[in-house]
């Protein structure tokens, strides 16, 4: 993977459970990609301000865990300050490669 790696994601969240934890899946696409070109999220968990996914690509699987930061978490405005990432590479031509990812305003 490469700093210069994006993607578009297409995704559905359930409403939380009885313990606050919502559940999403959905697909990406990662177009000129020497790493992978598509995935599916096969158990994507939200939990307050914490995100934990596993997305299967075509050459193997992204492990994926995520906190951000925003100013007013209730309104879902999208205000999110300051997002935390990692992307763990399991299998394909990119394996055990890491990404760190922080996003600051």
């Amino acid at each position: 993977m490469n700093t210069n790696t994006s993607g578009t994601a297409n995704l559905t969240q359930d409403m939380p459970d009885a313990t606050g934890t919502s559940h999403f899946n959905g697909s990406f696409t990662f177009p000129n990609n020497p790493c992978f070109t598509s995935g599916t999220v096969s158990n994507g968990v939200l939990l307050g301000n914490v995100v934990q996914a596993t997305i299967t690509t075509d050459t193997g699987q992204i492990a994926f865990g995520c906190t951000f930061f925003s100013l007013d978490p209730m309104s879902f405005s999208g205000d999110i300050r300051e997002v935390a990432a990692t992307f763990v590479v399991t299998g394909g031509p990119c394996n055990g490669q890491t990404l760190k990812v922080q996003m600051l305003p």
